[in-house]
């Protein structure tokens, strides 16, 4: 079974690139299709045209759209009769907002696929809401992430990530000249191939570039606002196979309770330190709380059962 899957911004880490690494880990000959050297105003549409002419060469039996500019890979695999699925972490459109390019985008991928494939309960909870017609189409594979063990280290370790590359300098130069507040802990600033430390003061480049390498030593993970609609959050999953606890914000499929215990409204300095400070002074009872959550969430969004569905999916 030849797959060959189109996504855009691989190998930049984040949102579906996550799933997709994961994916090649497993099914080395799948075939990927990337932006690489495509660049200026008008690149998605040339996105879109390298897919299409790439896929007619390649002639494959599945083709896998992930994230935005999939359209002409689910137009491909409808003209010839091939097996396109579609992978979004969560719909767009809420109603009101169609004259979005993005949205536009997605809503012309779901229209074309065979299947849009879903991470969460609460993805297919949406497009059901906002685009019943497609109904039929939802097929949902509860996504876990790769497991990851905590290693034994020296001293308080507190992780920011998941800001929108835009807001890097104000969002984390605010948490910089606030660091004394979070007493001798040392601070890691996660962004995308990069993370940074903050030890007594001084800013430095750390040793790796990858958050699953630095996770297994922090203490605790601040996932903050970004700019993304997600319905999932491999970020968070991988805090919980790290058994690192966190606050996070935005993500859909937490349950109320859920968001009372470990939500983040914004990531104002004063509100981190204000859930850090409550964290240390209560942290049996947050603590009860997180391992409840991790053992749910975990049995839900397997890693193994991810990987045997999109085998089964794939026919491997």
């Amino acid at each position: 079974m030849k797959v060959v899957v189109c996504a855009r911004n691989y190998p930049v880490p984040g949102g579906r690139i996550s799933l997709l690494v994961m994916l090649l880990e497993k099914f080395p000959d799948i075939k990927v299709i990337s932006y690489e050297q495509i660049k200026g105003r008008f690149k998605n549409v040339l996105f879109n045209l390298k897919c299409f002419r790439t896929l007619l060469k390649e002639q494959p039996d599945v083709v896998l759209g992930m994230g935005l500019a999939n359209e002409a890979s689910m137009i491909y695999a409808r003209i010839f009769g091939k097996r396109g699925y579609y992978n979004i972490s969560g719909l767009r459109f809420n109603g009101y907002n169609l004259i979005s390019f993005n949205v536009i985008s997605e809503i012309i991928s779901i229209f074309f696929c065979y299947k849009v494939i879903v991470p969460s309960d609460a993805a297919k909870e949406r497009i059901e809401k906002y685009l019943p017609l497609f109904k039929s189409k939802i097929l949902l594979i509860p996504e876990g992430v790769k497991p990851i063990r905590s290693k034994r280290h020296v001293g308080v370790n507190i992780g920011f990530t998941r800001v929108a590359p835009q807001d890097y300098e104000k969002v984390y130069g605010q948490i910089q000249k606030q660091y004394k507040r979070f007493g001798k802990a040392r601070l890691f600033f996660i962004k995308v191939g990069k993370i940074e430390m903050i030890t007594n003061g001084r800013l430095t480049q750390y040793k790796t570039n990858s958050m699953k390498e630095l996770l297994p030593i922090l203490d605790c993970l601040f996932i903050l606002p970004s700019s993304d609609h997600d319905y999932h959050s491999s970020s968070m999953l991988e805090a919980l196979e790290a058994d690192v606890p966190f606050f996070i914000s935005d993500v859909k499929f937490l349950n109320n309770e859920t968001k009372q215990t470990f939500s983040l409204k914004d990531s104002n300095p004063s509100t981190l330190i204000s859930r850090y400070s409550d964290f240390t002074k209560n942290k049996k009872k947050y603590l009860a709380k997180y391992q409840r959550l991790r053992k749910k969430t975990l049995t839900r969004y397997s890693y193994i059962k991810t990987i045997e569905s999109w085998r089964k999916l794939f026919g491997f």
